[in-house]
């Protein structure tokens, strides 16, 4: 029987289901890949229980639930074990993941929500997951997870108020007294750190790829909305030349880029500075003074109400503008994919 992946968003959905692999072992056995997606709550814990314990070889699990309290979910995971599980996408109560994870060694892809709220830390510090490679968390959890682990990839979300300023300084200071080397990192920042470059440069010098998603708070409302680290554009190329291999910078912010949205020739002029082929006058760098590995930068902004993206991609001597769109504020989709 050819392998299997299973969709769930429904009571309905899980019994046939259940029905199905009760009946037919070898149903059960062809399964690796399971998702079970609700956003009412009507999923029968015990149902989905006995659905897990009889996945003997599951690779991918999704488990996003709706109203699932911490002793509901140890109720789900207690004793359930899958011995060649790689993927683990989940709103899971940390503490009921802390004994989940620790029976799964495997995992190479971990994505998690935010800790249960009164939390001083995240209850999976120091889970031990020898093959994790990517993980999406709250960036409070991941600076407790990542240490001792060999992350390459991270994206790092705010959900909280807690996190707000958690990805510049907590979790770049975890990243950089650890021995992780991070090849791509996306985080959520606060858009009024100014040295957001520099700490990055101690924290993951050797990044491939780096997103940059600005998160405006409500205590930010009284900062000026114009100032931004990245007008800076001499300092900003110098940030971004401590990243010696950095291939792919991606930049996500709600304030205008360009005097006039959308233009080729302003969008040029932002990327030909902070890649220090001009200087902020406009007049041309030596050749010494261009980034070394810095081929792709993506944009995204906003301007009354409108959404702005654009791709520009190097050649050995110009940038060029690849792909440019216009979209209605809340159709910008992450360019990094999860």
């Amino acid at each position: 029987m050819s392998q299997s992946v299973i969709v769930i968003s429904s009571e309905a959905g899980m019994d046939t289901f259940l029905t199905k692999i009760r009946s037919n072992a070898a149903v059960a056995v062809a399964v690796r890949s399971l998702h079970v997606t609700s956003s009412h709550r009507t999923l029968s814990i015990p149902t989905l229980r006995e659905c897990l314990r009889r996945l003997k070889f599951l690779e991918d699990l999704e488990l996003t639930l709706c109203g699932v309290s911490g002793a509901g979910w140890g109720q789900l995971l207690r004793g359930i074990r899958f011995r060649h599980l790689e993927l683990l996408y989940t709103n899971a109560s940390h503490a009921a993941l802390t004994a989940f994870i620790h029976h799964h060694p495997t995992i190479v892809y971990l994505k998690i929500d935010q800790c249960m709220p009164g939390l001083s830390s995240c209850p999976l510090k120091a889970a031990a997951l020898p093959a994790l490679s990517d993980i999406a968390a709250p960036a409070s959890c991941v600076s407790s997870i990542v240490d001792g682990n060999p992350v390459a990839r991270v994206l790092a979300t705010q959900l909280t108020d807690r996190d707000v300023r958690l990805p510049s300084v907590t979790l770049l200071a975890s990243l950089a007294s650890s021995s992780v080397a991070i090849d791509v990192l996306q985080i959520d920042i606060d858009p009024t750190n100014f040295d957001i470059l520099d700490r990055i440069a101690k924290a993951a010098p050797y990044i491939s790829a780096l997103n940059l998603i600005e998160k405006d708070q409500p205590s930010f409302r009284a900062y000026p909305r114009g100032r931004r680290a990245w007008k800076d554009t001499r300092s900003w190329a110098k940030g971004l030349k401590r990243l010696t291999q950095l291939n792919t910078l991606s930049l996500r912010t709600s304030t205008p880029l360009t005097a006039i949205p959308g233009n080729e020739v302003q969008e040029a002029i932002v990327v030909r500075r902070w890649s220090g082929l001009i200087f902020a006058n406009n007049r041309p760098a030596p050749a010494s003074n261009s980034h070394p590995t810095l081929r792709h930068i993506q944009l995204q902004y906003v301007d009354n109400g409108v959404n702005y993206q654009s791709q520009w991609d190097r050649d050995r001597i110009a940038w060029f503008r690849t792909i440019a769109s216009v979209s209605e504020e809340g159709d910008i989709v992450d360019v990094m994919s999860d």
